[in-house]
């Protein structure tokens, strides 16, 4: 009976085997002839649709072929250019980049409020200690954006192997805006143009006084001007020329001269502008980068005001020195002196010898001019690629202050020396994001007797694009 069902078993579990076999089989051999049906017809389709794409790729190749043509027949040859659309950057016939920055910058001073004019503007831009009569110098605490620069470098073509360029530049940092601190008038900085040669060039327009190169590089935007940072920015037209190597040393020599208009505000018959000259020398001495450099100016202000002494005409004239040292790759000095006469709207000496009094016979404008002098010394320090250190000073001195003779109201807007001290530290948080703090102290001593200082602390955030 075991043996029965044992055989039973076996005879059960074969027949399953051999019908579990040929029923796979069977199976197996349909679903893959669907498949190859499927994938030929998926082939085919994808074959078709390919036809189709180059189809359309070919006739949107003829459409848009008809209309460059058409475009090139109808527009005329001096049409004017429609204006850009979206994204689209702006175009001149002659190369142009665009550069600036942002900057945002908030001032602490102790004693910052000057006397007279636009004490918004001043707060912010200084040149000295406030005068203070009272003996409680007020205290000041402001954050603009008005130095804020925009400008546009031009490149143009080249004019018998000379190449052509001008520059457009302006901030919105302009003293006549009286509505508020918010909504500053832009101002002109720069506006030239220039034409280079291997060996000369010439550039006339608006820029940098090209007698007095050398600038610190302080945070406030005062530039120490008035104490003992000497040059403005003035309508001028120079030449330069490089004679390259002439003294066998590897130095270079450059020479300028030109004329400069002295942009004094009374100046209404200056008979003629002011006449400049520099000349620099840059060689290695010692395995260091060394350049010095002298120049200065020679002219006349005149105005058609009238008085007692006669016909306001005053002398205007500097003698400028100046030097630079790279002592390393991560340390320079900088220093540059000057002295002269008339030099107010040159950046030296009271600004109130130009606006205050002008109607007074005895004001130093008519008669002796003031006689100034004074310099500046920096050291520029970088540790680290991101990190820029600089410590500076400065001095501003009427010489012939015994000579003034002012009223007691003049006096007390003209110093008779103005001394600047400051140190800041400016770091790159990326190549175009830069910040920076920096400590200023200024001293001034007025022609009334009365001595002024100030602290002032100016922290700024830069990004340039």
């Amino acid at each position: 009976m075991v043996k029965f069902l044992r055989n039973l078993g076996v005879l059960f579990f074969g027949c399953v085997f051999l019908v579990g076999y040929s029923f796979p089989a069977s199976a197996q051999q349909i679903t893959l002839d669907d498949l190859l049906k499927r994938v030929e017809a998926v082939e085919k389709q994808n074959a078709d649709l390919q036809q189709q794409n180059d189809a359309l790729k070919a006739q949107i190749l003829s459409i848009q072929q008809a209309q460059a043509a058409q475009t090139v027949q109808t527009a005329p040859a001096t049409a004017a250019p429609l204006a850009p659309a979206a994204g689209i950057p702006v175009t001149s016939k002659l190369k142009l980049s665009v550069y600036g920055f942002v900057q945002v910058e908030n001032v602490y001073a102790t004693n910052g409020a000057t006397t007279g004019g636009n004490t918004a503007y001043n707060n912010v831009v200084e040149y000295a200690a406030a005068h203070v009569t009272d003996g409680k110098p007020q205290k000041v605490d402001k954050t603009s954006a008005q130095n804020s620069r925009l400008g546009i470098n031009i490149a143009g073509p080249d004019v018998a192997n000379g190449k052509t360029s001008g520059q457009v530049e302006i901030d919105f940092n302009n003293p006549t805006a009286s509505s508020s601190a918010e909504t500053y008038q832009p101002r002109l900085r720069q506006g030239w143009a220039a034409i280079d040669y291997e060996k000369w060039g010439i550039k006339a327009g608006q820029t940098y006084d090209f007698f007095a190169p050398l600038k610190t590089d302080i945070i406030n935007q005062s530039s120490m001007w008035r104490a003992g940072d000497f040059g403005y920015r003035h309508p001028q037209v120079f030449l330069t020329n490089k004679w390259g190597d002439v003294f066998g040393a590897n130095g270079k020599l450059t020479t300028q001269i030109g004329i400069i208009d002295s942009d004094d505000i009374y100046q209404q018959t200056s008979g003629g502008p002011v006449g400049g000259v520099y000349t620099s020398y840059a060689t290695p001495i010692a395995g260091k980068d060394v350049t010095i450099g002298a120049g200065g100016i020679l002219g006349t202000a005149s105005t058609s005001v009238e008085n007692s002494r006669g016909k306001n005409n005053n002398g205007i004239d500097a003698g400028v020195v100046g030097a630079q040292v790279k002592l390393a790759d991560w340390i320079a000095f900088k220093s540059q002196g000057y002295m002269g006469s008339h030099l107010s709207n040159f950046m030296s000496g009271p600004y109130g010898q130009s606006i205050v009094g002008i109607t007074d016979p005895y004001n130093p404008q008519y008669g002796t001019s003031l006689k100034t002098m004074g310099g500046f010394a920096e050291f520029t320090i970088k540790p680290l690629i991101k990190l820029q250190i600089n410590l500076g000073a400065g001095i501003d001195d009427v010489t012939n202050q015994a000579a003034v003779v002012a009223t007691a109201a003049d006096k007390a807007l003209m110093w008779s020396t103005n001394r600047s001290y400051f140190a800041n530290v400016k770091y790159k948080l990326t190549a175009d994001l830069t910040v920076g703090v920096e400590y200023q102290y200024l001293h001034t001593n007025y022609l009334d007797g009365v001595m002024a200082s100030d602290n002032r602390i100016d922290t700024c955030m830069t990004y340039n694009f």
